[in-house]
C-alpha cells in the first residue's frame, strides 16, 4: 500500500490496523499528525515468523518504488517478500509506538523527519530481520537501548539530528560501524566511532592509572624496608660481617671527612691569594 506524497492532512490513520496481510505500507511525504496506533500490531502477516506468501503470486505485478537506505528501489515481483512500514516526512508525535516493535517480520523502518519523542524503546532489539532503520531527524531522546547489537541483518542504520546521549553500543556487529554522520547532531552522544570519549571512560582511565601509581610507590616503600630489614638482620646474626660492615663504613666515613678538609685547605688558600693580590 502505498500512499506516499500526497496531501493528506489529518491524524494518522486507522485504517492499516484492519489489513491483516498487509506487508507493505508507506504514507510517507504527506502532512500527518498525531500518535502511531498501537494497533498497528494487529497486520498479523508482519508478526508472523513464518510468512506463507502463496496468495500472493496470482497478484497483479505493479511496479513500486520502494525507499530503503535513502535510495529509491523498484520492486515488482520481489515485493512479495519485502515487508517494510515508512511514515517519514510527516508530524507525528508521541513515542514510537509499541504497535511497530511487534511487528516482528518488519525488514525496513523509516520514522525519519517526524516529530516523535521519548526513548528509543528497547523492544526494538525483536525486530531481528530489520534491515535498515532511520530515525533521524525527530527529537527521541534518552540513550540507544543495547538491544539494537542484537539486530544481526541490520545493515543500515540512522540516528542523526535527534537529542540522544550516551555510551554508543558497539558490541557484535556494531563494533565495525565507522560512519560518524549516522549519529550526527546528537551532543550527548560519545564512544566509538566518535571522537568524543564518555566522561566515564576517563574517570576510568584517570582511577586506574592512580591506583597503579600509588600500588608502585607503595610495593617501592616495602621492598625497600624489607631489604634493610634483611640487611640488619644479616648483621645481627653473622658477626663477622658486621665488623667488616663498620669497618668499612668508618672507613668511607674518614675519606669523606679529609676530602672535606682538603677542600676546606684549598678554599682558605685560594681566598688568602685573592686577598694578597
Amino acid at each position: 500500500m502505498n500512499s506516499s506524497r500526497n496531501y493528506f492532512t489529518w491524524d494518522i490513520p486507522l485504517w492499516p490496523c484492519q489489513l491483516h496481510k498487509l506487508q507493505y505500507l508507506s504514507l510517507a511525504h504527506n502532512n500527518l499528525y498525531g500518535v502511531i496506533p498501537p494497533c498497528f500490531s494487529n497486520i498479523s502477516l508482519m508478526r508472523a515468523d513464518s510468512i506463507d506468501t502463496s496468495y500472493a503470486e496470482d497478484m497483479l505485478k505493479i511496479p513500486i518504488m520502494v525507499n530503503i537506505k535513502g535510495t529509491s528501489l523498484e520492486f515488482t515481483s520481489s515485493l512479495q517478500y519485502l515487508f517494510s512500514v515508512g511514515l517519514s516526512s510527516n508530524t507525528l508525535e508521541g513515542q514510537i509506538s509499541k504497535g511497530l516493535t511487534r511487528l516482528a517480520r518488519l525488514e525496513n523502518l523509516n520514522l525519519s523527519q517526524n516529530k516523535l519523542i521519548g526513548k528509543i524503546a528497547s523492544d526494538i532489539g525483536n525486530l531481528r530481520y530489520l534491515e535498515p532503520l532511520d530515525l533521524s531527524n525527530n527529537k527521541l531522546s534518552g540513550e540507544i537501548p543495547p538491544r539494537i547489537s542484537n539486530l544481526d541483518f541490520l545493515s543500515h542504520m540512522n540516528f542523526s539530528f535527534d537529542n540522544l546521549f550516551g555510551l554508543i553500543p558497539s558490541s557484535n556487529h556494531l563494533s565495525t560501524v565507522e560512519d560518524q554522520s549516522v549519529y550526527r547532531s546528537n551532543n550527548g552522544l560519545c564512544g566509538a566511532p566518535l571522537m568524543k570519549i564518555c566522561s566515564g571512560d576517563d574517570e576510568d582511565e584517570s582511577n586506574e592509572g592512580d591506583f597503579v601509581v600509588n600500588w608502585f610507590y607503595s610495593g617501592l616503600g616495602l621492598g625497600f624496608a624489607m631489604a634493610l630489614m634483611g640487611f640488619c638482620n644479616i648483621l645481627h646474626v653473622n658477626q663477622s660481617w658486621r665488623i667488616s660492615y663498620f669497618q668499612t663504613v668508618d672507613r668511607i666515613i674518614k675519606k669523606l671527612l679529609i676530602g672535606r678538609l682538603i677542600i676546606m685547605l684549598w678554599f682558605k688558600r685560594a681566598l688568602k691569594f685573592q686577598l694578597c693580590k
